[in-house]
C-alpha cells in the first residue's frame, strides 16, 4: 500500500508496551506492504512523533507512561492546520460501547479489538487511510468470542489464525518467549494484589501488571487469565480474585500452550535442501 499523497510506502509508527503484540501487529503491518517503526511506550512514541510525520499511527490504548488516547490528543492539538490530520488506529482489549465511544471522542479514526487478526487490522487500515480493501476475517477469527464466553483456558483458533498469517517459527517464537515471561510476571501481579489494599503503589503495580499481563493473553488466546487478569486491572485495590485461583489459572495456560508447542514441533518436517538449479 502506498502513501496517501504520494507512491512511497505508509510510515507507520507502531506503539504498544508489548513485545509480542508489536511483533504480531508489526508483522501485519509489513506483511502488507507498510513501513513501520516501533515504539514501546508513550513516551518513546512522543519523541519518535516530533521529528517524524507518520503517515498513520497504530496505537495501544492502556500503557504505564503515557497512553494511547494522550497520544492521540497531543497529536491532534498539533494539527492546527484544517488540512493536516494524521489517521490513528486505537489497538485494544477494551472493546465495550463506552470504550469505543472514548477512542473516537479522543480523536482516534479507527478501532481494532484485541486479539488483533490481519483481516480486521488491515480493513481498519485500508479505511482510515481511504486505500484498498482487504480481505474479510474468516469464520475462525470471527468465532473467538465463544472461547471467551463459555471459558476456555485456551483458544486454539487464535494460535492456528496467527500459524496461518505470520508462520509457524515466528509464532511459537512469540509463544515460547511469553511462557519464559509468564512465570515472573504472574509472580509480580499476585505479590502486587497481596498489598493492594493497604499499600497505593502496590493498587497502581497491580494494575500495571495485570494490564501488561492481559494484552498479550488475549493476542495468543489465552482467554481464561485475559479475563482474570482484566477483572484484577478494573478492580484494582478492590479485586475480588482469589490469588489461588488466578496461580492455577496461570499453571493451565502455561501447560496448554507448552503441549500446543510440543505439537507443533513435532509435526512440523525438517526442512529439506534445496536443490540445485
Amino acid at each position: 500500500m502506498t502513501g496517501p499523497s504520494s507512491h512511497q510506502p505508509v510510515q507507520v509508527l507502531l506503539v504498544d508496551d508489548s513485545a509480542a503484540n508489536r511483533l504480531i501487529i508489526g508483522r501485519h503491518l509489513t506483511s502488507s506492504g507498510l513501513e513501520v517503526d516501533e515504539a514501546d511506550g508513550g513516551a518513546e512514541a512522543l519523541r519518535r512523533i516530533a521529528i517524524t510525520d507518520y503517515d498513520l499511527l497504530v496505537l495501544d490504548w492502556h500503557m504505564p507512561d503515557v497512553d494511547g488516547l494522550a497520544i492521540t490528543a497531543h497529536v491532534r492539538d498539533r494539527e492546527r492546520e484544517p488540512t493536516r490530520h494524521t489517521p490513528i488506529v486505537c489497538v485494544t482489549a477494551s472493546t465495550t460501547m463506552s470504550d469505543r465511544r472514548r477512542c473516537f471522542a479522543a480523536g482516534v479514526d479507527g478501532f481494532v479489538a484485541k486479539p488483533v487478526t490481519r483481516a480486521e487490522l488491515m480493513n481498519a487500515v485500508s479505511a482510515v487511510l481511504g486505500g484498498s480493501e482487504f480481505t474479510s476475517a474468516p469464520a475462525a477469527e470471527r468465532g473467538r468470542t465463544w472461547a471467551v464466553e463459555n471459558n476456555l483456558v485456551t483458544d486454539p483458533e487464535v494460535l492456528t489464525t496467527l500459524v496461518d498469517q505470520l508462520g509457524t517459527a515466528t509464532v511459537v517464537g512469540v509463544v515460547e518467549a511469553f511462557l519464559r515471561d509468564l512465570g515472573p510476571r504472574s509472580q509480580s501481579l499476585i505479590q502486587a494484589m497481596a498489598s493492594a489494599k493497604d499499600d497505593e503503589h502496590a493498587a497502581e503495580e497491580t494494575h500495571h501488571q495485570a494490564h501488561s499481563l492481559r494484552s498479550p493473553c488475549f493476542m495468543l488466546g489465552a482467554t481464561r487469565l485475559a479475563r482474570l487478569c482484566q477483572e484484577v486491572e478494573s478492580e484494582g485495590a478492590t479485586t475480588s480474585t482469589d490469588p489461588l485461583v488466578f496461580q492455577t489459572c496461570v499453571y493451565e495456560t502455561k501447560q496448554q500452550l507448552e503441549r500446543w508447542v510440543r505439537s507443533i514441533n513435532h509435526a512440523t518436517p525438517e526442512p529439506k535442501e534445496l536443490s540445485k538449479q
